[in-house]
């Protein structure tokens, strides 16, 4: 049987630098030069560019960052700011920049389906107004599980001066801590992104993550650094986990050299908790009982523990004797690693890594107090930190089904996830992996609903489930066993009832019992408020729609799992919002032209009868364009258009054949590649009627000789 990936050998010459460097004053990575003199705007200028970094000194790795340091440099703006972003891309492949837990409008969120990727050598300017308080962080949206872990991620920190101020935490020092590894080879350089030919490898390597070899504290090698902190002088912590994989699990109270003092919760993902509270202490003990050969969920609150993508504010007093050092230890975590072997037929087989939650314990970080105790004493943070919303009369629109699960490894090791799905003609389950995700199959939500995502796991590992937008509230925690339904062990629910925060990113517990009879559902309310957006979250799709005047509408808004290299096999959907006075609906999906990807919108007031515009931009200049009522007909199946229905009234679709299907209108476009159409055939069809829209044109030099823009429909009201 193979040997788990976390336990494969990749020799480090670095490995020998495991002694303590000097001690120093906290090292954190470098503040954002503010470009704007104006104190309520924060313009930056970030590059994207590959150099070397040093994550142990004296050896050099090629990696890829922000302005040139791992991690980027930190951003820091008050709540009412205007935020503006000039991101630089030298890089040799297409890049992004997503703001993580940060409110933003749907067009500068940054995945890949809400902009088109900055090409190289291109630039692009985010920008918005600073709403959420909180440690968030920044890092691509195009292959983050290879740009990221090259080392791509910084931290976005929005104050807010006048809730601090109210609850003391502005005395505290105030710190950045980016919790990573990374992977490295022999000659300490990044390891390719799947880049495991072995099929065994490739597998354990696509379905435990990339784990890394060495641990990282903000972009050095953790166990060399030990830095000074003030003896008695009360900390704030921002820990963020930039890593690919690695679940962070971090005991400052260590049995044999750790602090003595309290450790404080007060925020997560960025948002105030409603009450602070202490941290336990992290336990040794194994999976039991409660959790056949999974983790406790009483362990959930055990040091700092957050999952890739999640963050954490802590609080805490070190008291000492001058000089005296502290050590900070990671442990591992039961997250259900898999091994792979081969079984008698020569097909791939999965087993549980026996060494799952039991890897050693490594050093991670030391302390080292400095001056005498001045007696103050521990600062104790105020026990409630905010109100939430009680939700009470609300009752939510309805539920947003997700699932998470995977196929088994192919004869290559590839194994294909997926976060979503859909039921067949015979109420069958179809797994939708992210290839097959489209704006027809998504989910449709308007602002200001208030909605429950129902977000089950099938599989035998643990996911972080993250959501671009909308922070949510955890409910509960239900686990099902179909085969043994009266097992307390396999069959309960778990529901915080003292502890409200809202969170970004979660974690979704493995099932408990056989494949295929065992599931894992997590509740969690989500309320898509605009405040503050107003007419500004508006996203659908599937892929960035562009209008006459440059402006344009986010293809949707990212679910996904945070462990990086499952999203990047599959585990990552996406869900529309659609403004409540916009009659037209964005479908996708367009086949670029040679200007590019071609755009269809619409515009006009089918209420009153008007007539409707529809525009088309990037297509052939001085060309024809044909639009088509419903899919671009019997050419479908020959230049791979979208499909869409034709007509549908009342939820019956009108196809070929049909009078009302297939209408084609032509024009030509300008030498800008813009092509007008002004139409009124709608207004003949009965109230109910869904009319599809799609134009093409002939693009020499395409595969296929045509180019499509994306499709749209609108309802006779």
């Amino acid at each position: 049987m193979m040997k788990p990936y976390r336990s494969l050998s990749f020799p480090l010459a670095l490995a020998l630098f495991a002694v303590p460097s000097a001690a120093q004053t906290f090292q954190e990575p470098p503040l954002a030069v503010d470009l704007d003199p104006d104190p309520n705007v924060v313009e930056i200028q970030l590059t994207a560019a590959e150099t070397t970094w040093q994550y142990v000194d004296g050896v050099d790795t090629t990696v890829w960052a922000y302005n040139g340091s791992v991690p980027g440099p930190t951003i820091r703006a008050k709540v009412g700011d205007t935020i503006r972003v000039h991101l630089q891309n030298d890089l040799p492949e297409a890049t992004t920049i997503h703001w993580h837990g940060v409110l933003t409008p749907a067009n500068v969120d940054g995945a890949h389906i809400a902009q088109n990727p900055v090409l190289p050598g291109e630039s692009f300017t985010y920008e918005w107004t600073a709403l959420n308080a909180g440690v968030h962080w920044y890092h691509p949206h195009v292959r983050p599980f290879d740009q990221l872990e090259k080392g791509l991620y910084g931290a976005i920190v929005i104050e807010d001066p006048l809730v601090d101020g109210s609850l003391g935490l502005h005395v505290l020092d105030d710190h950045i801590v980016f919790f990573d590894d990374v992977l490295l080879d022999a000659n300490s350089q990044v390891v390719p992104a799947f880049s495991f030919t072995d099929p065994l490898e490739n597998a354990v390597y696509q379905l435990n993550g990339r784990e890394g070899n060495l641990l990282l504290f903000n972009g050095k090698s953790a166990s060399e650094v030990q830095v000074e902190v003030e003896n008695g002088k009360p900390q704030r912590w921002r820990i963020i986990n930039a890593a690919n994989t690695t679940f962070c699990r971090l005991d400052l109270r260590d049995a044999d050299a750790g602090l003595q003092q309290d450790i404080w919760q007060i925020a997560s993902d960025g948002s105030l908790n409603t009450d602070s509270f202490k941290l336990v202490d992290v336990s040794s003990t194994g999976p039991g009982a409660e959790h056949p050969g999974q983790a406790l969920l009483s362990q959930m609150g055990q040091g700092v523990f957050l999952m890739p993508g999640e963050r954490m504010d802590i609080v805490f007093t070190p008291i000492g004797t001058d000089g005296e050092v502290f050590n900070i230890r990671h442990h591992d975590w039961f997250r259900g690693r898999h091994t792979a072997s081969y079984d008698s037929t020569g097909a791939i087989q999965l087993g549980s890594d026996p060494l799952d939650g039991y890897y050693p314990d490594q050093q991670y970080l030391s302390l080292k107090l400095v001056g005498s105790d001045p007696g103050r004493g521990e600062f104790v943070p105020p026990a409630h930190l905010r109100t939430f919303p009680s939700f009470s009369g609300v009752t939510p629109k309805g539920t947003l089904q997700m699932t998470m699960g995977h196929s088994p490894p192919d004869a290559n090791g590839d194994v294909n996830f997926f976060v979503q799905g859909e039921k067949d003609a015979m109420g069958n389950f179809v797994p939708l992996p992210a290839k097959k995700m489209t704006s027809l199959k998504a989910y449709d939500v308007q602002s200001d609903e208030v909605w429950i995502w129902e977000v089950t796991n099938l599989t035998h590992g643990e996911h972080p489930f993250h959501t671009h937008g909308f922070p949510f509230e955890l409910l509960e925690y239900e686990f099902q066993d179909d085969l043994d339904p009266t097992n307390p062990n396999l069959n309960f629910t778990f529901a915080p009832t003292k502890r409200r925060m809202l969170k970004d990113t979660i974690r979704i517990p493995p099932r408990l019992g056989a494949k295929g009879s065992s599931r894992t559902i997590a509740r969690l309310r989500v309320a898509f408020e605009d405040f503050g957006r107003e007419g500004q979250i508006e996203a659908m799709g599937e892929q960035p729609t562009f209008r006459p005047d440059g402006s344009w509408t986010s293809g949707g808004w990212l679910v996904h799992c945070h462990i990086l290299e499952h999203s990047g096999r599959g585990m990552l959907s996406f869900y529309e919002i659609k403004n409540r006075d916009n009659p037209f609906s964005l479908l996708g999906r367009f086949l670029p032209g040679q200007l590019g990807n071609p755009s269809l919108t619409a515009s006009g007031d089918v209420s009153l009868d008007e007539n409707v515009t529809l525009e088309i931009v990037n297509a052939e200049p001085n060309s024809k364009v044909l639009l088509v009522a419903g899919n671009v007909a019997a050419n479908y199946a020959l230049i791979g258009g979208t499909v869409v229905p034709g007509y549908a009234s009342n939820g019956v679709s009108h196809e070929p054949g049909d009078p009302a299907y297939g209408l084609v209108l032509s024009a030509m476009s300008d030498a800008n590649g813009r092509a007008t159409f002004v139409i009124d055939q709608w207004q003949a069809a009965p109230t109910g009627f869904e009319m599809f829209w799609q134009a093409g044109f002939r693009s020499p030099g395409t595969p296929n000789g045509w180019a499509l823009t994306n499709a749209l429909s609108f309802v006779r009201p």
